[in-house]
């Protein structure tokens, strides 16, 4: 009985010994052509990569004026170009990004209905040779490239949020719709107020009372914290419901007269509502200039910035609305730069010489820049050493004014006293 048993564990000994041989031999075949593939796909993404378009059938790619300059965009992720094709969006109605490189990228949803708007579109995403594009550290895994490039593939997309769904289920992404967001997006999206303060100073813009009017426009609860940025800011402005109100109506305005310009009325018109429900109306009546009629429209414009006179001339005008439209709030602003003083602030003068004095320092090269600092530096210490020698000299003519001082009196004190004494001896 016991030999038997030894002899069956012998022969599962054997058994589970090939069996690890084979799966440590299997595991390094593996492994080696993992390794292949990762050379492969390194070697193509040194060589190709990815530029988004709404435009089919590009043959070549130009840079175009953008946040960090005149460059033409790409990536080496495919899924980034496929989410950069969208017509439309910005910081206040999405966010994307991701905390390490092990994890798919985070794409969330800001404003209610956003990405329907954002990715109703088709889309191509052209492969491009990477040789003429270098990293400039946009905020994403994008590079950059001063001059245009021909196109190597173009892949058509029909239907973009439907792509980005499919790139989800295959693990590219994590999409979070409104209502449902990672850890680092707060719920609030309060981040996006210091994310304008830091946008303004880096396009050297100054922070004005009007700095945050599409942040409140898109994100309406955010006015109590925005206004107390403001009072921390010394900026003596205060939002209140009227303003949202205007800043609505405008951007409803704007919908018409560039109608390709997205201004995503309808959400912020769910966020405006449904933060300050006793606006409901107003906002109905102001989002109703959508609907009316050509003319109609045109009468509003007219006394929205009294220009009733032009009324009769535009009746008869067979142009479309938005030329008519563009052309009236052209004259409106040309009647507004009359009252204007066209002479600089001192705050303008000092941004001017702040971007030159910037623009200067960009031109040089690293020794000079160098060379630069130092010579600043040094004229910093002599003026200390100026002003410490002043400060000096100010104590010692004190000190010698009031001995200088002390002497007269002293002097005067003792010619009194002996003409008292003269005058005694005499009488």
């Amino acid at each position: 009985m016991y030999k038997n048993s030894d002899k069956d564990l012998q022969k599962i000994k054997k058994e589970i010994d090939e069996l690890a041989n084979k799966l440590i031999e299997n595991y390094f075949k593996a492994k080696n052509n993992l390794n292949k593939i990762g050379e492969l796909y390194q070697d193509n993404s040194k060589k190709n990569l990815y530029h988004g378009s709404s435009e089919q059938n590009l043959k070549r790619l130009e840079p175009h004026n953008s946040t960090h300059g005149n460059y033409l965009y790409a990536t080496p992720y495919k899924e980034l170009a496929i989410i950069f094709s969208k017509n439309s969006g910005s910081d206040y109605t999405y966010y994307l990004g991701k905390i390490n490189d092990n994890e798919p990228y985070k794409l969330v949803e800001r404003i209610p209905g956003a990405f329907e708007v954002m990715f109703n579109n088709s889309a191509s995403i052209y492969t491009v040779s990477s040789d003429t594009f270098k990293d400039i550290n946009t905020g994403f895994s994008e590079l950059v490239s001063e001059v245009g490039v021909d196109t190597l593939s173009e892949e058509y997309i029909p239907n973009l949020y439907e792509k980005i769904k499919e790139l989800e289920k295959e693990g590219f992404l994590k999409i979070y719709t409104y209502n449902n967001k990672p850890n680092e997006v707060p719920f609030d999206n309060s981040d996006l107020i210091n994310k304008e303060i830091r946008q303004q100073k880096r396009k050297n813009k100054e922070i004005t009372s009007h700095t945050f009017d599409n942040l409140i426009y898109y994100h309406p609860y955010l006015m109590e914290k925005i206004n107390n940025k403001l009072k921390e800011l010394n900026i003596n402005f205060e939002y209140k419901k009227e303003n949202i109100v205007d800043i609505f109506e405008r951007k409803v305005i704007e919908s018409e007269l560039n109608p390709k310009r997205e201004q995503f009325i309808e959400s912020a018109y769910i966020n405006i509502s449904n933060t300050y429900p006793e606006l409901k109306e107003i906002l109905n009546k102001r989002k109703s200039f959508i609907t009316k009629s050509k003319e109609e429209k045109i009468s509003i414009l007219l006394d929205k910035f009294q220009m009733k006179e032009l009324n009769e001339k535009y009746k008869i005008d067979k142009r479309s609305f938005k030329e008519i439209g563009n052309e009236i709030v052209k004259k409106h602003k040309e009647k507004d730069n009359k009252h204007i003083s066209t002479t600089p602030s001192i705050t303008d003068l000092r941004r001017e010489r702040k971007r030159r004095k910037k623009e200067k320092r960009l031109k040089m090269s690293d020794i000079e820049r160098n060379m630069h600092f130092a010579i600043i530096q040094k004229q910093k210490m002599m003026k200390q050493k100026d002003n410490k020698k002043e400060k000096t000299k100010v104590k010692k003519y004190k000190s010698s004014d009031n001995k200088g001082f002390i002497d007269v009196m002293f002097g005067s004190i003792i010619s009194i006293i002996i003409g008292l004494i003269i005058f005694s001896i005499i009488k």
